[in-house]
């Protein structure tokens, strides 16, 4: 691993460089910072002509970036696109209570609690929400609902297991970028793959489908 840096219409970034053993050389950002992850055979211009390539994408990602969460009392945590403010009453016990605008945590490992309940708010969430679009939009059976931190996806689907697997970020934001992803997900159920046919799929139940696409995009994870 290597941190460099790049000049971008007169904005200095830092990228973190991953030569890996792979045959090309893959460009994301997470959590407002620039990952490459490159094959030994591209060359530093390569990899940084393929930066600037995409820099206007690059620049209003990280500077659109703000943490969805500060885990620390009197921090915050974002729900549903809400925010609502930490306190910490440290007695021992492994819970949070939520009131108005607040989480009360009662343990000092505050992550870990508030990350134990995002993960039931956002189950109970995309579970409600398959369970409509099963009764009124998709033929296929109930699948597995998994929740999980992800490094660089929203969401997966796998056929095989009847299973789809969620990002917990994804409790942070708005519902309907969550229902997009939702959608996504279980129209791989119909179109396993990224086929013009599949966004056809979405489309057909979410006709502004690109404009949650693009708002993710500028999120980033």
């Amino acid at each position: 691993m290597e941190i460099r840096k790049i000049k971008l219409n007169n904005q200095i970034i830092e990228y973190q460089l991953n030569i890996k053993k792979i045959k090309k050389c893959y460009l994301k950002i997470i959590s407002g910072k620039v990952i490459v992850n490159s094959s030994p055979f591209f060359s530093i211009n390569d990899i940084e002509k393929l930066i600037y390539d995409h820099k206007e994408t690059i620049l209003k990602q990280i500077n659109n970036y703000f943490p969805k969460y500060n885990y620390i009392d009197g921090g915050y945590v974002y729900i549903f696109n809400q925010c609502y403010q930490i306190i910490l009453k440290d007695v021992g016990e492994y819970k949070a209570v939520f009131h108005d605008n607040k989480i009360y945590v009662y343990h000092y490992e505050i992550q870990e609690v508030i990350e134990t309940n995002l993960k039931k708010i956002l189950y109970d969430y995309i579970s409600k929400q398959i369970d409509y679009y099963l009764n009124n939009d998709f033929v296929c059976n109930m699948p597995i609902i998994e929740i999980k931190k992800l490094k660089s996806r929203w969401g997966a689907c796998f056929l095989k297991q009847n299973k789809v697997s969620f990002n917990l970020v994804l409790v942070h934001l708005e519902k309907c970028l969550i229902d997009y992803v939702i959608i996504h997900e279980l129209c791989h159920f119909i179109q396993p793959n990224h086929s013009k046919l599949f966004y056809q799929e979405i489309e057909k139940r979410m006709p502004d489908y690109k404009v949650k696409e693009e708002r993710l995009k500028e999120i980033g994870i």
